[in-house]
Parts: C-alpha cells; structure tokens; sequence
C-alpha cells in the first residue's frame, strides 16, 4: 500500500565569515550590482524582515546610504506579519531599531 519513501543524506555548509563594517560591506555589495545609475531621482522603499539577520540595523543603514549616494530618496516601511500587527507602531519597528515614515526619507537605523 505505502510506497517506499527514497531519502538522501544532505549536508549543507553555510559560508560565514567575519564582517567588522557592516554598513561598509553592504554598500559594497549593492555597487556590485550595477543598479546605483536606475535610483537616482527615485523614492526607494527599503523594508528588511529581521528573523534571523544579525545586526540588521546596519544592514539598513548601509542599503539606504547607498540610495543617498546613488541620488535616490530612500524611505523605510515595516515588514511585520500578522505577528507584529501588520503596522508600524509608533514610528519604529521593533524587529530592528529602526525609526521610519514615509513623509521623511532621511529615516535612518536608530
């Protein structure tokens, strides 16, 4: 009746190095992309899930230097699930310390 279920042994290995600038290094890897010509002149969202994402908030830093140094205008908006209410509560989300609003592009990592 059952079917015999085939297995294989996987064994994953995550690459992880030491990163002491963050910020630094996340501008560095958005240059790599080739994309810094197609911000300028645009509002840019930039939104981050923090589940499992050490030092986040300097992620977010990083990525919105970059749009301000590309000519973009950046703004934060939250990304929380239903777990978190699916809205911003009180102007910062507390999945990485940040402050945002949509009326103010200059919301930076706090």
């Amino acid at each position: 009746m059952l079917e015999q279920i085939r297995m294989a042994k996987v064994i994953q290995r995550l690459y992880s190095r030491r990163v002491d600038d963050v910020v630094g290094e996340t501008k560095r890897q958005l240059e790599r992309l080739g994309i810094a010509k197609r911000l300028k002149g645009k509002r840019i969202a930039i939104t981050a899930g923090s589940r499992g994402i050490a030092r986040i908030a300097e992620i977010i830093k990083g990525v919105v230097e970059f749009v301000r140094f590309s000519g973009g205008e950046p703004f934060l908006f939250p990304a929380m699930g239903s777990h978190g209410g699916g809205r911003q509560r009180k102007g910062r989300s507390p999945s990485c310390g940040t402050t945002a609003s949509p009326k103010n592009s200059s919301a930076l990592p706090s």
